[in-house]
């Protein structure tokens, strides 16, 4: 749902305001939040996000500031670009993180035969990129 138009002249550029639509509770929502979705008497949206306006051959705007947004834009289009947030996996050692072997013997094995458990001494930290035991966090 559309829940503001920015314009070139109030705003300095043109662009929409997209919510998404989810169940919000009245109480979860702040003042300034709630002024600024009564403005439009949209519904209290949980995803705010900007994107460019589209403008048709003679200037005019297609959209207007409480419109809903559906899938129905994307019939032109055969591709469709999506950007999203894996989940973060916590910390993780280098079997499961890099992909290592694992040691499969059980005895008579010695130490440098087995993957790297801890980051060097001489360095506190893992750097970036190094194979060594730390947070597999999320990523784009």
């Amino acid at each position: 749902m559309i829940t503001q138009l920015k314009t070139l002249a109030r705003d300095g550029y043109e662009a929409a305001q997209i919510g998404l639509v989810e169940f919000v509770k009245n109480k979860n929502v702040t003042k300034p939040q709630a002024g600024h979705f009564a403005k439009t008497e949209a519904p209290p949206v949980k995803v705010i996000r900007e994107v460019d306006l589209m403008v048709d051959a003679e200037g005019a705007e297609q959209t207007k500031a409480g419109d809903r947004v559906l899938v129905d834009i994307f019939t032109d289009s055969k591709f469709v670009d999506v950007i999203g947030t894996s989940k973060g996996r916590g910390f993780a050692g280098v079997v499961r993180r890099h992909g290592l072997r694992a040691d499969r013997s059980r005895t008579g094995t010695c130490s440098r035969c087995r993957v790297r458990s801890a980051p060097r001494a001489f360095r506190p930290a893992c750097f970036q990129g190094s194979v060594c035991p730390a947070t597999w966090a999320r990523s784009r």
